[in-house]
């Protein structure tokens, strides 16, 4: 049977996309990963129960003001992203000065597998953003990380502001990304569903 909801990529998938020149040691990537998915998936879940539109991300506890939430499903690419390809494999991304962060490869209009943070909805009709992008390093590898910009109450959907990209898919975040300070983060691969119900 086809697992119901969003996959999240897990630590396999992530490892192989990593540049071979960018691979911190493999033991101590998996550790890290796995814990850093837990502790996102013990903060949000996605859902498409209570959205603005399809999936979103939602809350499980309160979140306060400049906390910081590192998705260890993106990963950092440097250089520039593929051109968009409709009906074929094609990548969605957020853009960085210097490279992107890849989201997840889209197969005849259809998501495979994801990072959590594709499930991120716009801010739009007069919403706030609740989250902005950036860089962030854990373990030796960079990933996409979401700072908390006001407080959000458990149950809230996180709502992200999106530059104008391509048909509406975040193309960067409302502060790119910079190269200096970035941080990264992991996941575990026994559980590639998206929450933790």
């Amino acid at each position: 049977a086809k697992p119901r909801g969003p996959q999240l990529y897990g630590s396999n998938d992530v490892w192989a996309d990593l540049p071979r020149n960018a691979r911190p040691a493999r033991s101590a990537f998996i550790g890290s990963f796995r814990r850093a998915r837990a502790a996102l998936l013990a903060a949000v879940e996605i859902t498409e129960d209570g959205v603005v539109d399809g999936y979103g991300v939602v809350a499980k506890r309160p979140l306060d003001v400049g906390e910081t939430l590192p998705d260890p499903t993106t990963c950092y690419r440097p250089g520039q992203p593929p051109p968009f390809t409709r009906g074929l494999l094609a990548e969605r991304y957020v853009d960085s000065p210097d490279g992107y962060y890849r989201l997840h490869w889209l197969e005849d209009e259809e998501p495979k597998k994801t990072a959590a943070t594709f499930w991120l909805n716009e801010a739009r009709d007069g919403r706030q953003p609740h989250v902005q992008w950036q860089s962030y390093s854990l373990a030796g590898r960079t990933v996409l990380a979401w700072k908390v910009l006001r407080p959000v109450a458990a149950g809230e959907e996180l709502l992200a502001s999106y530059l104008e990209g391509d048909e509406g898919v975040p193309a960067a975040g409302p502060t790119p990304p910079s190269p200096a300070g970035r941080r990264s983060w992991g996941a575990d691969d026994s559980d590639d569903r998206a929450s933790s119900a």
